[in-house]
């Protein structure tokens, strides 16, 4: 009789505390709060709270780069933003999360409901996720029961 196994979904493996920037902010404060917060991006909200983009390392470097002779980047978190960004519900399972993060090349997917961001899921809580299933679910080898006698 096989076990039935529960599939996490996004709610359950996200970070809740999501940092981000608005659309206006120099670009300059938004570098130096991934570097403090060791973040490797953040969504960029509108006014209203509103997913409009996300901040990456990859834009941020793009900044540096075209200010490097200047001394300090210029210009917006808006101006420098990636503007596709890969947004899931809270509902979504492990495998579709595990295969749109995959797919995308994307390092993180936001989380949102009603285009607000509720969470944030790196590469990183997608590996823990997977690891707990498998732990749960996989059924002890012969290898694994020789080896605990043998502790």
């Amino acid at each position: 009789m096989s076990e039935q196994r529960a599939v996490p979904v996004a709610r359950q493996i996200m970070q809740r505390h999501v940092q981000s920037f608005s659309g206006d902010a120099p670009i300059r404060d938004a570098l130096r709060a991934l570097l403090k917060s060791g973040h490797s991006g953040a969504p960029v909200l509108d006014a209203e709270g509103q997913v409009m983009g996300v901040l990456s390392e990859h834009d941020v470097l793009r900044a540096q780069a075209e200010a490097a002779y200047e001394g300090t980047p210029a210009g917006s978190v808006a101006d420098y933003m990636t503007r596709d960004v890969e947004c899931v519900t809270p509902e979504e399972d492990l495998f579709r999360l595990v295969e749109r993060i995959t797919g995308g090349g994307h390092r993180r997917l936001l989380v949102t409901e009603a285009g607000r961001p509720v969470g944030i899921i790196s590469r990183r809580d997608l590996m823990k996720a997977l690891a707990a299933l498998e732990g749960k679910s996989r059924p002890e080898s012969t290898y694994d029961a020789i080896a605990r006698q043998r502790d």
